[in-house]
């Protein structure tokens, strides 16, 4: 985060492990850091990495506090399997009614997944268990498939880096 100058004011927590697949799969395909391999490398040259940013509180218990602490204004930006708003609908049955929306990526809609599966997407295949958690209980969720992503990577940079209007 401090390579990205963000502010110390933004939290960084611990997250709840997948009801998935293992840690394993994640190394596979994102290193045992999960940036490939580009954090520790920072790390190890810098020994005040993240700690600022660093809290105790749960990932889960931010969720659940920050929804109740602003009831239908929260949107979350899910780009990672669902574990931790699974968990923390499973610990505040209230949760899922705090959170106004859910935008995330996840799925396929063409089954051209990115796992060795061919047509599982990582997110959905790494916690399958998370994802049903989260799609049984809220209501408003927009899914953006994996093959939406896919599209960036062959346009121009130039059409890319335009904002949408």
């Amino acid at each position: 985060m401090n390579v990205c100058g963000v502010s110390h004011d933004v939290p960084l927590l611990r997250g709840e492990e997948p009801f998935g697949k293992g840690k394993e799969l994640s190394e596979y395909f994102y290193g045992p850091d999960g940036f490939g391999n580009a954090l520790l490398d920072y790390q190890a040259a810098n020994k005040d990495f993240l700690t600022p940013n660093v809290r105790d509180e749960s990932a889960v218990d931010f969720l659940i506090r920050i929804a109740k602490e602003h009831v239908g204004e929260i949107t979350i930006l899910g780009l990672a399997p669902l574990t931790n708003l699974a968990e923390a609908q499973k610990k505040d049955a209230s949760f899922a009614s705090n959170v106004r929306d859910i935008v995330l990526l996840g799925g396929t809609y063409l089954a051209q997944g990115n796992t060795d599966y061919y047509s599982s997407e990582y997110n959905f295949f790494k916690d399958p268990m998370g994802a049903k958690i989260v799609f049984d209980n809220f209501l408003d969720i927009t899914m953006v498939p994996i093959e939406c992503c896919r599209i960036f990577r062959s346009m121009p940079a130039d059409v890319v880096e335009k904002p949408f209007i």
